[in-house]
């Protein structure tokens, strides 16, 4: 039987352990990622691979690329305590209107 780590792709699995390492703090906020190159000669994966592990990142929010830089470390969005509704619900205004009936007739 295959393992869950079998059935994931090259870069799903990178991406999960350059996520490990920044919830460990291995790579703290502000800190560059490796390279594309350096992750290529570290983990034995094509360039390929490691920028799309490195995308797969940037989508989750985790990192922020620039474009000839690197990618960098993002830090953790602030805690926000949830904030009561303003308004306690849909009013009369929000109901779904009923259909009319047209004005003519045949």
């Amino acid at each position: 039987m295959a393992t869950n780590s079998e059935n994931t792709t090259k870069y799903a699995r990178l991406a999960s352990v350059l996520r490990e390492r920044i919830e460990d703090g291995v790579y703290p906020p502000g800190s560059p990622l490796p390279s594309e190159n350096q992750l290529t000669a570290e983990y034995g994966e094509s360039r390929a691979t490691a920028r799309n592990a490195v995308q797969a990142l940037a989508a989750e929010g985790l990192v922020t690329v620039l474009h000839g830089k690197g990618a960098f470390v993002r830090p953790p969005p602030p805690h926000r305590p949830p904030q009561p509704d303003a308004h306690p619900g849909p009013g009369r205004h929000h109901q779904a209107r009923r259909r009319r009936r047209p004005r003519w007739r045949l």
